[in-house]
């Protein structure tokens, strides 16, 4: 009996890995892409919201970061675990850099802007308005790369999988 049980195991462990609907279904693995895609995105859109209020509200300021943050770590560990579509992983990867480049600037740019405008405006100098715009450039610019390149490979992936797009 004890021989049995170990195959039996084994074979519903391969039953279940090949039910895995997300890495079969091209659809769900393009949704399940997004749907960590739509949440990175609301999380730094609320960031940018408060940052860019006329009073800067630091208990907010520093909640949304801690959201956004765990957010987009959540969204890089799924797609982690998701793996690439049938030995495919360019749009998961697109993925990965998106997210992973959203949180280096998390980490230094916004970082840097909520330091700044914890400066009262009244005492803002040349150099902080420099700074300012710099960093907004930065910010603008290396997300846009990225999320052109993310849009590209999910475009890639839908025709290589006839997806019609949403």
């Amino acid at each position: 009996m004890k021989k049995l049980i170990l195959p039996v195991f084994a074979v519903l462990a391969f039953i279940i890995a090949a039910c895995n609907l997300e890495g079969n279904d091209p659809d769900k693995y393009k949704d399940a892409i997004l749907a960590e895609y739509d949440k990175v995105i609301s999380k730094r859109d609320s960031l940018e919201i408060i940052l860019n209020d006329d009073y800067l509200d630091e208990v907010a300021c520093d909640g949304a970061f801690k959201d956004a943050i765990e957010t987009t770590d959540a969204a890089i560990k799924k797609l982690e675990e998701l793996g690439a579509f049938k030995d495919d992983d360019t749009f998961q990867k697109a993925g990965l850099d998106f997210f992973k480049t959203i949180k280096g600037f998390y980490e230094n740019e916004y970082k840097d802007l909520y330091e700044l405008y914890k400066k009262p405006y009244e005492e803002w100098e040349d150099v902080d308005y420099d700074l300012l715009y710099e960093l907004w450039d930065t910010i603008d610019y290396g997300i846009y790369d990225k999320e052109d390149v993310f849009i590209a490979k999910q475009k890639e992936f839908e025709e290589k999988n006839n997806i019609n797009p949403e």
